[in-house]
């Protein structure tokens, strides 16, 4: 039987969340801090030359979380992102051939998938922990993983091949820059009913449209990566050009700034990175692309960003060349992007001295304690090193991805 799509429930709306300077956090009240007079007639155009309080007194803090996964069960989300369709009941197990990656427990394959809110039907656990163990241990899943747990080969329980009903259509291209984007195209709809751009995804995000019935107009496709923090591209055609525009390399910089060895963040360096980052992205044509990273990106360009604005399509200066251009079979397709430097922007990553003239311990970013909006709701923050920051949200806001 074909797994029905569950039924869409509402979005999860932002909460808004102030901060009081005693520790207590409240519900719908600006924090005002107590003001000397020294800090009244404070006038200023640095940022960071602004006190603590006088940032948290203008800042409202918004809690925005990633919509549900509209899977009523882990089990559910494992159909839908990897295609788990077992036809084998009961279940026998792996060949003695094939050693797979394996999980500590069952909460380690939950984490990974990113269910960590879903309920779990308890079906099957096995059978699924060996399925993810193989298309982890495999640089070639057609091959290798046995047919017999999932939709991409006949020998599953119910073959992609067989969807009765399919408003997308998959377009293979290989870009100039070495990668392989999955276009999605229409089905039965006339191109003036849709948008000029494409979505552009990776092939497990294609497969994930086409069982989730997504489509067939882009718009929808789009707030649904959006809102879910799956990366995508909407890539626009460019019209034909004797040379290709190639946009500058933006010089790397850390635009929160460098701090001395031995500072200590508190929440008013929190307010100020949260209003240089919403500033930025609500200021600059290209910066909704950041909603398009996904990830822990997304989820906290969302915090300054409508969702609408990451299915608006190519910027102006993207369709005249100046953003991303990447081409494919003679053909020149556009986007925005953001610069490695923006990404820091919106993770909120500083640079620390050591102490030591000239040396730079690390970057050094802010990261919420159990969960990404615990640091607005109980006012704790904390500092750990990029790579481990990235590396701890990675399975909180993205899904498993046996490329990676």
């Amino acid at each position: 039987m074909w797994h029905d799509p569950p039924s869409t429930s509402s979005s999860q709306q932002p909460q808004l969340l102030t901060v009081d300077i005693t520790g207590q956090s409240t519900v719908d009240r600006h924090a005002m801090p107590v003001e000397t007079e020294n800090e009244s007639l404070m006038e200023t155009e640095n940022l960071f030359e602004a006190s603590s309080q006088d940032v948290l007194a203008v800042t409202a803090f918004q809690c925005v979380s990633f919509t549900s996964s509209h899977a009523p069960t882990v089990e559910d989300l494992i159909y839908y992102r990897f295609g788990f369709s077992l036809n084998e009941h009961p279940y026998s197990g792996l060949p003695d051939s094939i050693s797979p990656v394996l999980f500590r427990s069952w909460e380690d394959v939950i984490s990974s998938v990113g269910g960590q809110n879903l309920d779990s039907s308890g079906k099957n656990r096995s059978a699924i922990i060996d399925f993810l163990g193989c298309l982890l241990l495999s640089n070639i899943p057609l091959l290798n993983v046995p047919g017999k747990f999932w939709d991409l080969s006949p020998d599953g329980a119910d073959p992609l091949m067989h969807c009765p009903t399919k408003f997308l259509r998959i377009e293979k291209r290989q870009f100039n820059n070495n990668e392989t984007r999955y276009l999605l195209r229409p089905v039965n709809l006339h191109p003036t009913r849709d948008m000029s751009w494409v979505i552009a995804v990776d092939a497990l995000t294609a497969l994930e449209c086409i069982r989730r019935g997504l489509g067939p107009h882009a718009l929808d496709t789009a707030k649904y990566l959006v809102e879910h923090g799956i990366p995508f591209l909407t890539l626009d055609r460019l019209p034909p050009i004797s040379k290709i525009p190639r946009p500058p390399s933006p010089l790397p910089t850390c635009l929160l700034g460098c701090r001395p060895k031995g500072y200590k963040f508190d929440l008013g360096d929190y307010a100020a990175y949260v209003t240089l980052r919403d500033s930025y992205l609500n200021s600059q044509p290209h910066a909704h692309a950041a909603l398009c990273v996904g990830g822990i990106v997304a989820r906290l360009a969302r915090e300054g960003l409508p969702d609408l604005a990451g299915i608006s399509g190519p910027s102006q200066a993207a369709l005249d060349g100046k953003q991303l251009v990447l081409t494919s079979d003679g053909e020149h397709f556009c986007d925005d992007q953001v610069s490695e430097s923006i990404l820091d922007l919106v993770c909120g990553v500083y640079q620390v001295e050591t102490g030591n003239k000239g040396e730079i311990l690390n970057l050094f970013t802010w990261h919420p304690i159990n969960g990404p909006s615990t640091l607005r709701s109980s006012c704790i923050c904390l500092m750990v090193s990029k790579t481990q920051h990235m590396a701890q949200l990675w399975t909180q806001c993205r899904y498993l991805d046996p490329s990676m």
